[in-house]
């Protein structure tokens, strides 16, 4: 499959962030926290017109003084009969990161569920996440941003951020473990390296660390790994499920599993497949058991896939947002070439 095979679903003047499919086929996106967007969460119509969901209060901002609506997202997860969204929170002006759940059948509000400092750190970046069902946790990559927008380089501690759904209690696990550094490669496409140029500092390449996490449609495996790293681990989920389990025994459970490109998106389909994005070759592809192999790839449609969403009926989902492209990856200049994309692909599995 290469780019003939790429079905484009939806057109963006402003950068879509992640997409999700519910169980009955209805597509979501966030819009980039990257881009300062005025509305934060779309549902993708069949005809590829957009909606907001679940409501204009809810997917703006919050207004002062209420903690009603999404300050910045990228990650959300349509899971059983709720649509799940991280707001990544805007500390600056009182209000926390939180993940919200909306009831898919009328987009009332199910959960509300901030993150307690205790679980973070000063430079949090909370993005990707996986919900098991089975336990009833949230699991959230926090990636940890690595730069100041300011001076350059910031210190990174990634790791997960473990919620109870049900008690709303949220712990810090695995941070700094060694499968969520990055390898120290500078990401380049084309070329030209990501670079961020600080506002007092000199420019620089800034390393990612954990970025990609996905669980396995039988909430028995979770899959993660450092954007700037080209390696997939995994972990039984169940060894996140409860705080009496000894880090030292969760650390233990990590597995390399296979090799990757780097990458900014996974998913995983029923069958055990890890489908992955590859940012510095305008590609996405599939790791197993024979290794990894490109599905397709697109110079032009597929500039940066970001994330990627397997649905039920055997397509992959795919957003292309040209991070690369954004001032603050591209040493303060904005070389975006509108317009950006929801592409799908027919593949062998499904969730």
């Amino acid at each position: 499959m290469f780019a003939q095979d790429l079905e484009t679903i939806a057109e963006f003047d402003k950068r879509p962030g992640n997409p999700t499919v519910s169980a009955d086929g209805r597509v979501f996106v966030t819009m980039s926290a990257l881009d300062n967007p005025e509305v934060n969460v779309l549902e993708v119509m069949p005809d590829g017109t957009t909606k907001v969901f679940p409501n204009e209060v809810w997917a703006s901002k919050p207004t002062q003084g209420t903690v009603v609506g999404i300050n910045s997202t990228i990650g959300l997860q349509a899971v059983g009969d709720h649509l799940w969204v991280m707001d990544m929170g805007a500390p600056d002006k009182g209000q926390p990161p939180k993940l919200v759940a909306w009831n898919l059948s009328d987009g009332s509000l199910h959960r509300a569920l901030p993150i307690p400092a205790p679980a973070l750190v000063g430079n949090s970046f909370l993005q990707d996440f996986a919900i098991d069902q089975e336990r009833g946790i949230a699991i959230i990559a926090d990636m940890t941003q690595p730069f100041a927008s300011d001076t350059g380089p910031a210190d990174t501690r990634p790791a997960f951020v473990v919620v109870d759904l049900d008690t709303r209690l949220a712990r810090r696990v695995l941070e700094n473990h060694p499968s969520m550094q990055p390898a120290g490669d500078t990401i380049v496409l084309n070329g030209r390296a990501v670079t961020h140029k600080p506002k007092n500092g000199e420019a620089f390449s800034p390393q990612y660390p954990l970025n990609p996490i996905a669980i396995s449609p039988d909430s028995e495996w979770l899959y993660f790994g450092a954007m700037g790293n080209t390696k997939v681990y995994r972990l039984p989920a169940a060894m996140l499920s409860s705080s009496t389990i000894p880090e030292r025994l969760v650390a233990e459970s990590v597995q390399f599993y296979r090799n990757k490109p780097e990458t900014d998106g996974i998913d995983v389909d029923s069958d055990g497949r890890v489908y992955v994005t590859d940012v510095e070759n305008f590609a996405v592809g599939v790791v197993d058991e024979n290794g990894y192999r490109v599905l397709a790839e697109d110079e032009d449609r597929l500039e940066w896939p970001d994330g990627v969403a397997v649905s039920r009926d055997g397509y992959l989902y795919i957003v292309a947002n040209e991070l690369n492209n954004l001032p603050a990856l591209n040493a303060g200049t904005d070389a975006s070439t509108p317009p950006f994309y929801l592409h799908r692909i027919k593949i062998e599995g499904s969730r």
